[in-house]
């Protein structure tokens, strides 16, 4: 930390978090519970573990499809790590 904390932070902090908690709550309510939202958006998107590999998805990406593999464990990457 580059400072240390201010004397009154902690009550500054326990003041704003029913602010907080407020606009979470809406956001959760606008995004949750709306059903235009809810219908654009469920069920798109969804990448299948086959198209994945052919399309040479890699990362989040492609392990996100269930696919256990992580590139950065290749042989390569090994080799120029040891450089």
């Amino acid at each position: 930390m580059a400072k240390p904390p201010t004397e009154t932070l902690k009550q500054d902090v326990l003041d704003i978090l029913p602010q907080v908690e407020k606009v979470l709550l809406e956001a959760e309510g606008m995004l949750l519970r709306n059903r235009i939202f809810i219908d654009r958006t469920q069920g798109i998107g969804i990448l299948k573990k086959d198209l994945a590999i052919e399309m040479g998805v890699s990362g989040a990406m492609l392990r996100s499809t269930g696919v256990d593999y992580d590139a950065t464990q290749g042989a390569s990457v090994l080799a120029l790590r040891a450089l």
